[in-house]
């Protein structure tokens, strides 16, 4: 309804107009009706028309980020991510293990050139819950109990630091029970 018009509008457009019925006719009446609503309605907002474009390249944007984020062969720090496959057997736990209880150890292939490696745990968000020391080895215990009891689903990368040459393996992940 327009501003400042009584609710009753139509009903004393349609009484003027059966006033004066020798004047006017049906088709003149539904004009004057109908053009009356148009310009009394509430104009519909232009900004849905983008609504469905713009939802569309939201997702576009967020699924391009999610692989430059976890499946680029760069991350965010620089580090080349392994595009070598790894065997389950290599590794513990096993990418997409379903485990009964929290692991001790983390344990992966050796790599050429490797001087070091870190082990980072994350919860199913992709937040860092455990960093482990650097460690020259391929295994590395972990230090501290997974205190984030509302994931049941973690994730694990492994940096591998070498003579002016940094790499990840992974992302790999397992599931708690």
């Amino acid at each position: 309804m327009c501003v400042g018009v009584p609710d009753d509008f139509e009903i004393e457009v349609r009484s003027a107009m059966h006033a004066e019925t020798l004047r006017t006719n049906a088709a003149h009446d539904a004009a004057v009706l109908a053009k009356a609503r148009e310009l009394c309605s509430p104009r519909r907002a232009r900004h849905w028309r983008y609504a469905v474009p713009v939802a569309l390249a939201a997702s576009v944007a967020l699924v391009a980020g999610v692989y430059v984020k976890y499946g680029a062969p760069i991350a965010d720090d620089g580090r080349i991510r392994s595009s070598e496959a790894v065997s389950a057997a290599e590794i513990f736990p096993a990418n997409g293990a379903t485990l009964d209880s929290a692991p001790n150890e983390f344990q992966w292939p050796e790599q050429a050139g490797a001087e070091s490696y870190r082990v980072v745990l994350r919860n199913a968000a992709g937040t860092p819950i455990w960093r482990s020391e650097p460690v020259e080895n391929n295994h590395a215990s972990i230090d501290a109990a997974l205190h984030d009891e509302a994931a049941h689903t973690y994730y694990w990368t492994v940096e591998v630091e070498g003579a002016g040459n940094s790499r990840e393996l992974g992302p790999f992940w397992f599931q708690l029970q």
